[in-house]
């Protein structure tokens, strides 16, 4: 027996970690050969074995794209019994879910149109068995639009944009996250403020969503997380974001659009003859000398600070309490 026709008895054997290891090891050799066992395989009952050759699968690009396609269209095929599939009602959603991860690992612009279409309405579909014969029909079917709405970002096709803006409205929390994902990874800031705003609400009493949401932003490049965030003038989650991504420049950038952005607004209420708190004045001088500046930046704020306690705005001991936060 070849090693080809070696790997295809492999992709059958009772032990998951063989068949796990047959199936990449076809989709590293990459043999046309292989694409029809390997969809055939995909009904199989093990998670990771799936993954395998979901992986394996889309390593053959637009070669698999239109028997996979076929599949959805079809439903799903599976080697297990009718009463064994009875017992497990959490099976065919998985497997349904593994042929989009298929579908999706190709990132062939092919792929996009029928994930938009799972995206949209799965709907029903039938299982089958691998002779043919049709064993039941699963009326409800959720996991497959999320793994679409998951997957699309990383073939990064502007026409899934709109699809998945829609699905950020949705009554299910993971359509709107995974959505979401996918359009941050395409630079729609949208989808960013979608993930940071289900992040912050899940912080009060949702660790497992909260954890969810902040490790699909970290899916996300983080110049983007954070040039979204600025888009939406996010500054303060901003600064946040790029302090935690080391980078550092970007974040002091975010403390000086924060420090302007207050003393543009103390000189609107100056020429507005509106009152100006000592607070406000103290805030804009202090901000402004947090955000990294050299010494020349040092001496102007320094030589405010002096204007503000000759006008009387400041007593001598809030001037020195400011000085010191300036020059430390």
């Amino acid at each position: 027996m070849d090693e080809f026709n070696q790997l295809l008895a492999e992709l059958e054997s009772e032990e998951e970690e063989v068949r796990s290891s047959a199936a990449q090891a076809l989709g590293s050799a990459n043999d046309v050969r292989a694409i029809e066992p390997l969809i055939k395989a995909l009904g199989d009952e093990d998670d990771d074995v799936r993954e395998s050759i979901a992986w394996a699968l889309g390593e053959f690009g637009g070669e698999a794209v239109e028997p996979l396609v076929q599949l959805l269209d079809k439903g799903i095929v599976t080697r297990l019994p009718k009463d064994d599939l009875l017992e497990m009602s959490w099976y065919p959603q998985d497997v349904r879910s593994s042929i989009v991860e298929a579908l999706a690992n190709t990132k062939d612009k092919n792929a996009v149109e029928p994930l938009i279409k799972i995206l949209k309405d799965d709907g029903p579909f039938t299982v089958y068995n691998r002779k043919g014969n049709e064993l039941m029909v699963c009326e409800d079917n959720w996991e497959a639009p999320a793994s679409a709405a998951r997957r699309l970002g990383y073939i990064g096709d502007e026409r899934a944009i709109e699809p998945l803006a829609e699905v950020l409205g949705s009554d299910d929390r993971d359509m709107r996250v995974n959505a979401a994902c996918s359009l941050g990874l395409m630079g729609d800031a949208r989808g960013i403020q979608t993930l940071v705003t289900e992040f912050k609400a899940a912080q009060k009493n949702d660790e497992s969503h909260m954890n969810r949401c902040k490790y699909l932003l970290d899916q996300i490049p983080p110049k983007d997380v954070g040039s979204g965030l600025e888009k939406l003038e996010l500054y303060d989650d901003a600064e946040e974001w790029y302090n935690s991504a080391s980078m550092l420049e970007k974040a002091a950038d975010m403390r000086r659009k924060k420090a302007d952005m207050g003393a543009a607004k103390i000189s609107q209420k100056i020429v507005h003859g509106d009152e100006v708190t000592k607070t406000e004045i103290k805030d804009s001088v202090l901000n402004r000398s947090t955000v990294g500046g050299g010494g020349s930046s040092k001496m102007q704020e320094l030589k405010e600070l002096k204007e503000m306690f000759d006008s009387d705005f400041i007593s001598e001991e809030e001037m020195e309490k400011m000085k010191k936060e300036i020059l430390k």
